[in-house]
């Protein structure tokens, strides 16, 4: 939850941003030290490839994946590491 806390804010500074949630193990609190961290990220309106990388950069982060908008998902998506890997 520590990281969460720490990427977090870097979403919910956008204007563009509606609500940001930890989801996953780390949402329900049954985390261990191999549990990713889900960010869910609510936007009021589309980002831009720069709304979504710029809390990557403010945390330090390393892009591995970086998805476009899904229609079948209805979701943009991106994995990250912070602090490289554990």
């Amino acid at each position: 939850m520590e990281l969460a806390q720490r990427i977090g804010p870097g979403y919910g500074d956008n204007p563009k941003v509606s609500v940001v949630a930890v989801a996953g193990s780390v949402g329900r609190g049954t985390a261990d030290r191999y549990s990713d961290v889900e960010i869910d990220v609510y936007w009021r309106e589309a980002p831009m490839d720069e709304d979504r990388k710029r809390p990557i950069e403010r945390a330090n982060g390393e892009i591995k994946i970086f998805w476009s908008y899904s229609e079948d998902e209805e979701e943009w998506g991106e994995e990250y590491t912070v602090d490289g890997p554990v």
